[in-house]
């Protein structure tokens, strides 16, 4: 857990409560704060503390005061805290923990930490799959025997199966491997009940190309590694066909994205008229501009930049 104060005043009674997740066990005494060191289970301490019988850890930031009441932390002060857990075996799919930060000068906010066990969240509906180096045989995969090894030539075949109106949810996996191409999402997806995703399979799937997503909705982009190697949008939402054509409540997670280029685009343009995108996990590699918003209201959140040439976030 990373934390900072970016604002102009001290932060008073700061507090991070984590309710160790369904699926995972904490490890005692593994709680450690950054350039401090170990900090025990104990509550005697202040600084943290684990309730074993609600499974509920307790940790206060640069705490000086009595056991429980929270810490302070100065403006630009900023550091990290880790602690250990195990994972059930049996777990699979997305691990969500979710944290809650409390303090005494600042509305209290949740956060989470999404933990991919055997790399796959867990989905309903069609399953399609993409693999570039060794093509899917017929059986059980009979449906995309002649779908090829492309992302491309995947999704044609979805978007022929279900004439753009999908009657049910839709996830095509991607396999690890390089995949040079662009992928244009166009009139897929309607309704929250039938989400359309893309979504690594294992490994690192490398995309070099784009994303143009249009006239879809409810298009969900996890765990890609997508690479534009001197183009202008990485990835786009667009309306150009009209003002309500754009991706509303597209979602872009757990993401790795690289631009080469410093000086035009930007790595996710957010066009006019879509609303409630959600933006969170992903990781931003160099390029001219991180996120570019137009309008509306989205979730932006917990994502890291590297080497921006220009605004990170710029509305």
């Amino acid at each position: 857990m990373r934390f900072a104060n970016g604002g102009v005043k001290n932060i008073e009674g700061l507090k991070i409560i984590d309710a160790i997740t369904t699926g995972t066990e904490y490890v005692l005494n593994s709680l450690n704060q950054m350039g401090i060191g170990p900090l025990t289970d104990a509550s005697d301490d202040g600084a943290g503390y684990y309730g074993e019988e609600s499974s509920v850890l307790l940790f206060c930031v640069n705490n000086g005061n009595a056991p429980g009441t929270g810490g302070s932390l100065l403006t630009n002060a900023s550091g990290s805290v880790t602690f250990d857990v195990i994972i059930d075996p049996l777990a699979s799919g997305n691990i969500t923990n979710t944290l809650l930060v409390v303090g005494d000068n600042f509305d209290s906010f949740t956060e989470q930490m999404v933990i991919n066990v055997a790399g796959r969240p867990v989905v309903s509906g069609a399953e399609f799959y993409v693999d570039d180096d060794n093509p899917f045989p017929a059986e059980p995969y009979d449906s995309l025997a002649t779908a090829g090894n492309s992302i491309n030539a995947v999704y044609n075949y979805v978007d022929s199966v279900y004439g753009g109106n999908l009657t049910e949810p839709v996830t095509i996996w991607i396999n690890d491997g390089l995949y040079y191409e662009s992928i244009h999402i166009d009139n897929i997806g309607s309704s929250s009940n039938y989400p359309f995703k893309m979504i690594r399979y294992s490994g690192t799937p490398d995309i070099f190309g784009s994303f143009l997503i249009e006239d879809a909705h409810y298009v969900t982009l996890d765990g890609l590694t997508i690479w534009n190697n001197g183009g202008s949008d990485v990835i786009r939402t667009d309306n150009s066909k009209g003002p309500t054509t754009a991706a509303n409540y597209f979602k872009l997670l757990n993401c790795d994205i690289y631009s080469a280029n410093p000086t035009n685009g930007r790595m996710l343009y957010i066009s006019t008229d879509t609303i409630d995108a959600e933006i969170k996990y992903n990781t931003f590699h160099g390029g001219h501009t991180g996120i570019a918003v137009r309008d509306n209201s989205h979730l932006i959140r917990s994502n890291t930049f590297y080497d921006m040439n220009r605004p990170i976030i710029f509305m």
